[in-house]
């Protein structure tokens, strides 16, 4: 009878203990989970890093919207390791200075194409200085193994009407890239401030697929499709051999910081509104970096 009950108090003692394992195992994967779902949240990314620029150079206003956006940033991620350096405006002339201080205080500068050619260097220098050193002190971002990124705004934009048409972005592409070449569409922010409509999520699915088959049809069939995220998908663009873009602040952020690619963004008067603003002929922005003219995709 004794040995019985030992026998039954072993027994149950082994099955609490695989219970405890178990549960351990669950919250600790669980916690994990959250902690990878956080990492790289930075906070609208591409307006964060023009108001930290431009608010850094003394734009007052872009100052106020880096101090409103930044805490929204999870920790790590770029958007929370960005700080307000004033020395940078030490880089310019006083007049280009004050130009780029009053145009910033008036409206988001790199909505403008302007606004970005009198930046540069300027701007790519410091920008790229804090993404290096983020990556050697804080997260180093997985690179992806693309000759060319693609990053088409999609989400919000639909719902706004300001979508650069999929045939555009894939002519544009063409234009840059060998058949072999390996191409990675980028999500665009299929879920970004559209509050879960699954009417737009759809149309967001259904651009990209369009993308595919334009770019198809010009011969580039070595397509993937990836998105992880804010911070991992922005360096990536950023270092991509070759990078073709949308509109919206976030891709021209990206182009502004790709040191070496060549880069196709759209020829907008706004590069985040270019239907309401119109477009302006194609130019020359920066190194190998040029405008390309895009149609709109009307609703």
């Amino acid at each position: 009878m004794n040995l019985l009950m030992l026998i039954i108090f072993f027994l149950l003692l082994f099955v609490v203990l695989i219970l405890v394992i178990t549960l351990s195992f669950k919250d600790n994967s669980k916690e994990s989970l959250d902690l990878k779902k956080l990492h790289g949240n930075s906070h609208r990314l591409g307006n964060l890093i023009d108001a930290w620029y431009f608010g850094s150079l003394g734009s007052k206003e872009r100052l106020k919207h880096f101090k409103h956006m930044r805490p929204n940033c999870s920790n790590p991620s770029f958007g929370k390791f960005l700080k307000i350096k004033k020395s940078l405006g030490n880089s310019y002339h006083q007049k280009d200075l004050d130009t780029l201080i009053t145009n910033s205080d008036k409206f988001w500068a790199v909505y403008n194409y302007d606004n970005i050619i009198l930046s540069l260097p300027h701007f790519q220098n410091a920008l790229c200085s804090e993404m290096d050193k983020y990556e050697r002190r804080k997260r180093k971002h997985e690179k992806k193994d693309f000759d060319c990124v693609i990053h088409m705004r999609i989400g919000d934009f639909i719902k706004i009407n300001q979508v650069i048409h999929p045939k555009s972005l894939a002519k544009a592409c063409a234009e840059i890239c060998d058949p072999l070449d390996k191409i990675g569409i980028v999500d665009g922010g299929t879920k970004h401030d559209i509050q879960n409509n699954v009417d737009i999520i759809s149309k967001s699915n259904m651009l990209k697929k369009k993308l595919i088959n334009e770019l198809e049809k010009l011969g580039l069939s070595n397509i993937t499709t990836f998105g992880s995220d804010p911070d991992t998908d922005f360096f990536n663009c950023a270092k991509a051999p070759k990078l073709v873009t949308a509109g919206g602040s976030f891709a021209i952020c990206a182009a502004i910081a790709n040191r070496n690619g060549i880069i196709r963004t759209p020829a907008c008067k706004n590069t985040n509104f270019c239907r309401s603003h119109g477009t302006i002929e194609p130019k020359y922005i920066h190194k190998k970096w040029k405008t390309n003219k895009g149609s709109i995709l009307r609703k």
